[in-house]
């Protein structure tokens, strides 16, 4: 018999060991969806810190989302990401909402 699944919406505060801690309390993520939350560049780090702690290493896929109104350049992200071990595995669009791109992240090992 399955189990159905939950939803839950925690408090995160970004940073490595809050991620880590939170993943003890919560267990590691199968999907992080990010959006509207990376305006700055020196934000990109300490969420991505949070998300190297939290998401599933072998399984997980990480959603972000980069708004047109980040003064953050997506490649910082790309790069960032890279130093985490997570790579840009698809991009979704829809042409009729223009700037708001979803990049799919899995990490390396996958």
């Amino acid at each position: 018999r399955t189990m159905p699944a939950t939803i839950s919406c925690p408090q995160l505060i970004w940073g490595k060991e809050s991620g880590r801690n939170f993943a003890k309390a919560n267990g590691r993520q199968d999907v992080i969806l990010a959006t509207d939350c990376v305006y700055i560049t020196k934000s990109v780090r300490p969420l991505l810190e949070t998300i190297h702690q939290l998401l599933e290493p072998k399984s997980g896929v990480f959603l972000y989302v980069n708004t047109c109104a980040s003064q953050c350049p997506v490649e910082v992200v790309f790069n960032t990401a890279q130093e985490f071990g997570m790579n840009c595995a698809d991009t979704w669009c829809d042409s009729n909402i223009k700037d708001d791109t979803v990049y799919v992240f899995r990490s390396r090992c996958q």
